[in-house]
């Protein structure tokens, strides 16, 4: 049997999408459009900037809200992404976007002390 070796995802604000070309990343941002075929979708990211999400299938629901997509880097404010998870606003009422992009900020600054 092939051993697939799979790159970690790395979480990323919308500054940070320009480091990670090519590489998986997973992203959260606010529903801003969905663009009328499904295939895409704006979000504001956790850092105020806009990113245009590109699915791999069209949308089978309308998405709204708190959304975090996995996918591919393709550009500096675009993502492939191959799967979403959109959160339930009694999860999101009370998030912290500011919080959460200073973790995000902090966490891709420092090396990873784990890898050698």
């Amino acid at each position: 049997m092939e051993e697939q070796m799979i790159e970690p995802r790395v979480r990323v604000n919308g500054v940070a999408l320009a480091r990670f070309m090519g590489k998986p990343v997973s992203i959260m941002g606010t529903v801003l459009n969905t663009h009328a075929s499904g295939i895409s979708v704006e979000i504001k990211t956790v850092d105020n900037l806009v990113v245009t999400v590109k699915m791999q299938e069209p949308l089978q629901e309308p998405l709204s809200g708190l959304v975090e997509f996995h996918g591919t880097v393709q550009g500096k404010n675009t993502v492939s992404s191959d799967f979403y998870i959109s959160l339930p606003p009694e999860i999101t009422e009370n998030f912290d976007f500011e919080q959460y992009n200073e973790a995000l900020t902090l966490m891709n600054t420092i090396s990873n002390q784990w890898v050698s």
